[in-house]
């Protein structure tokens, strides 16, 4: 949101490295920066609930077991609030409607001992609303096999979507309305 918040929700970091530099074969081995993120996977045996409200807004996650000991689920949202209390039969003009909202969801199941399975998925969206609007935001995807084949040889299959959208107009606008992606 015009770079006031982050576009992570950091409860449902794990970690997080920031490689400069000469980057290693593991992240593609070039030379520039990259902001290495891994998010929670979720916990096998029990379910577990946190959130936060914040003045702008509020975050809850959920994580728990599909099948214990086998798989689970890690999904995360966070949303600004202000556009909920907003008057639309009387805007204030000197405050834009502003909002973002973010969810993500990561699943990983163990098949067995030298086969698991990952899959993820973000969607985050923002919008500004004006005399004249912007809604933009993300649609990311992956789903990784990681298969080992013994103790110093392993391999990683991994899929990968990504979609970035910008609207612009007048009145309100959707990711419906896109008038640009990538």
């Amino acid at each position: 949101l015009l770079g006031l918040f982050s576009i992570f929700n950091t409860s449902a970091i794990n970690s997080a490295e920031l490689v400069r530099d000469h980057i290693p074969a593991r992240l593609s081995g070039r030379t520039s920066s990259i902001l290495d993120v891994q998010f929670k996977e979720g916990h096998m045996r029990e379910y577990h609930v946190s959130g936060g409200l914040g003045i702008l807004s509020g975050n809850l996650n959920l994580e728990g077991p599909i099948v214990k000991d086998k798989s689970s689920f890690y999904l995360s949202g966070k949303r600004t609030y202000l556009d909920l209390f907003r008057d639309e039969s009387n805007p204030d003009p000197d405050i834009p409607d502003i909002s973002f909202s973010d969810v993500s969801l990561k699943l990983n199941a163990h098949l067995n001992s030298n086969n698991r399975i990952y899959a993820s998925v973000y969607n985050g969206g923002d919008r500004l609303f004006d005399t004249f609007s912007y809604a933009w935001g993300n649609r990311v995807g992956s789903f990784r096999w990681n298969h080992l084949f013994g103790s110093k040889a392993f391999s990683n299959l991994s899929y990968s979507y990504s979609n970035f959208y910008l609207a612009q107009g007048e009145g309100d606008l959707s990711a419906n309305d896109t008038y640009y992606q990538r």
